[in-house]
């Protein structure tokens, strides 16, 4: 999981529900098949401010990534996309 540095420290709704988020993050990285990393604000801009994505990657075939947009989504298999 790839987190900006934003999402740590910007209040979206209520206290409560900003503590239950960090919880559940909390609870996900202790989880041995996901790592949480975090892109600093000194990284500047970068491609993940355009939208979230999902990278799926599968045993027996290559890997896809799903692109999430504000209005719409897509996935991309070409490794050159």
């Amino acid at each position: 999981m790839i987190l900006d540095e934003a999402v740590l420290g910007r209040a979206v709704g209520s206290n409560r529900l900003m503590a239950e988020q960090l919880d559940q993050i909390v609870k996900m990285a202790a989880r041995d098949n996901i790592a949480i990393r975090v892109i600093p604000f000194s990284a500047g801009e970068h491609t993940g401010l355009d939208g979230g994505f999902h990278l799926l990657e599968f045993v027996s075939s290559s890997p896809v990534v799903h692109l999430e947009q504000r209005r719409s989504g897509a996935f991309l298999d070409d490794p050159d996309d």
